[in-house]
Formats: structure tokens, sequence, C-alpha cells
């Protein structure tokens, strides 16, 4: 007897972390998360898509599997300075190199906190997947306000520090500013 699919299914997401070094070289702040998080839904749900989005005219449309219904900030309460410190501070350097040191250091750390979200997934295939657990990883599309140096804090381009390299100890990355989130999309 072959297995119904439910028409749809609401899921769960850690759609992303922040205090994380992520593989784009961004660490995105509590309270920029924060700020972001109703953009999930207003002025529209946005997409959760199978894959990023294309911007060319020439390339596929990105499959949408479905929208986010609500979404919620949850602080993992290992930083009450990086949780309220905004996403401009003036000490932003210390405090993103050590929450940095406590990525490196600690093989289980798994950030500062991070944006949940709630999605109807409606794309037949797509539930099969999930179910099945081929579908398990995700990554956000969002625009920032800003984002600045983790070595100087200066504007991200306003410096001559260099994604990844490291000057006297400290590892250049972008820290994010405010967020507006566009989709979220699964990936490999």
């Amino acid at each position: 007897m072959e297995k119904k699919i439910p028409k749809k299914i609401v899921v769960t997401i850690d759609a992303t972390h922040s205090g994380i070094v992520n593989g784009n070289y961004f660490m995105y702040l509590p309270d920029g998360m924060k700020s972001g998080k109703d953009s999930f839904t207003k002025p529209y749900n946005k997409p959760i898509t199978d894959g990023h989005p294309k911007f060319y005219e020439n390339e596929k449309e990105t499959p949408v599997l479905g929208r986010v219904i609500s979404s919620e900030y949850e602080s993992y309460g290992l930083s009450d300075t990086m949780d309220s410190m905004g996403t401009r501070a003036e000490n932003i350097v210390d405090a993103v190199q050590q929450t940095y040191k406590m990525q490196l250091a600690d093989k289980d750390y798994k950030g500062l906190g991070s944006m949940k979200i709630k999605a109807e997934i409606t794309d037949p295939e797509a539930i099969t997947q999930i179910l099945d657990k081929r579908k398990m990883t995700v990554s956000i599309g969002a625009y920032l306000d800003n984002a600045r140096c983790s070595v100087c804090g200066s504007k991200w381009g306003d410096c001559e520090h260099e994604i990844a390299n490291s000057y006297d100890g400290l590892v250049a990355f972008r820290v994010g500013g405010n967020m507006k989130f566009d989709h979220v999309a699964f990936v490999k």
C-alpha cells in the first residue's frame, strides 16, 4: 500500500544563527536579526524556495515550496552583552572577536541565538523530501542596512581589511547590521 502524502505540512526551522561567522564570512548580531523578524511575514509571507532565487532573466525560475507563517528570535542566553549591544556599538570589535573565539574553541558552539520560523510547505515533492530527511538544511536571503569590519569597526569597504585574513591575531569578517529577510532556501 502506497503511503499517502499530506497536502501541506508545517515545519519549524532554525533559519539562521547569530554570533557565528558563516561560510560567507558574515556574523549576524542578535539585535540585527531581531530588527528583521517581522520582515518574514510583512508585507507578505516570504517564500521557502528550492535553492536561492535566480536573479538573471535567462535563468530558470526557482520553485516556491511554501511560505513562512511566523518568526521569532530565540536567544540562547550565552551573552547578555551581545544580545543588547546593537548593530552599531563602539565596542563591536572586542565583542565580535570574543564571540568568534568561542566559536573556534567549542565544536558544539551553535551561536548566540537563532531566528526560528514556522513555514507551511505545500509542494508535494518537498513534503516527501522533508519527511524522509533529504531536505534538512537552509540558507537565508536577506538585505542588511550596513556591515562593519570585525577588525577595525569601520563600515565594510571603507578600510583595507580583506575577508578571512588575519591582522595582529584578529580575523577579518563582516558584521551585519539590521536585517530584512527576503526568503529561506533549502540547500544541500
